[in-house]
């Protein structure tokens, strides 16, 4: 399947091919992003795939490659779990009270948190979650030198006034070229936005994949292959 769109404001062509293989689990994401204007222009682009229950509960376990952890400030509210303006090595960071919180395991939607964080400077472009109990996995893979953060969206029963009131029990594993959610205005002050020249286009690739073997995650490949831990 090939879908394409021409944004408004920006002169930017998006093209995008998906591709499934019979008896495999896997689908393929061939993107092409166009610069169609006569400058050169700055831009973030970046995927949102979502996972919720009830798929996601408290026994599911997030795997993702060696990389750094950051937290900004509360971006989505005061009902945070995680301590904010922090770095640290993938997965152990601090909670709001100082004490070492493991982000492989999730909270319960009785816990009513909500957080956002960032991933960086990790070698593979990957991530994967997976719920033993039901014995489904899911993840993704991406080129890294694109794609070189993960956001890592956690609306789990949290989420003061609108648009959430509490009621979503979800999170979002998301590739992107910059960081952080506040908009390109926002990466370029970080320094973390792309360039594309005028008349230029950037090719990336994505893989998502389903899997039954819910073990933590070692690696995802651009074929598909998962490669769990021992």
């Amino acid at each position: 399947m090939a879908l394409w769109v021409r944004t408004y404001r920006t002169p930017f062509l998006l093209q995008k091919t998906l591709t499934l293989e019979r008896d495999r689990p896997v689908l393929f994401i061939e993107e092409r992003l166009t610069n169609e204007g006569r400058e050169t222009l700055p831009f973030m682009w970046g995927h949102h795939p979502v996972v919720g229950a009830p798929f996601l509960d408290a026994d599911c376990r997030i795997s993702a490659p060696p990389s750094t952890v950051e937290v900004l400030h509360a971006e989505d509210g005061p009902d945070h779990r995680m301590g904010l303006h922090q770095t640290a090595p993938w997965p152990i960071i601090k909670d709001r009270n100082g004490q070492p919180l493991d982000l492989r395991q999730m909270p319960p939607a009785a816990d009513r948190v909500m957080d956002n964080c960032y991933l960086s400077e990790f070698d593979q472009g990957w991530i994967a979650i997976s719920n033993p109990d039901l014995g489904v996995g899911f993840g993704l893979a991406w080129d890294p030198s694109v794609f070189r953060y993960i956001w890592l969206w956690q609306p789990l029963g949290g989420g003061i006034g609108y648009p959430w009131y509490g009621r979503t029990y979800n999170m979002g594993l998301e590739p992107w070229t910059s960081f952080p959610c506040g908009g390109l205005s926002e990466a370029i002050e970080r320094g973390t936005h792309l360039e594309i020249e005028a008349g230029a286009s950037l090719d990336v690739w994505l893989t998502a994949v389903a899997s039954t073997d819910c073990n933590d995650v070692a690696a995802i490949d651009r074929g598909g292959s998962v490669t769990q831990q021992e």
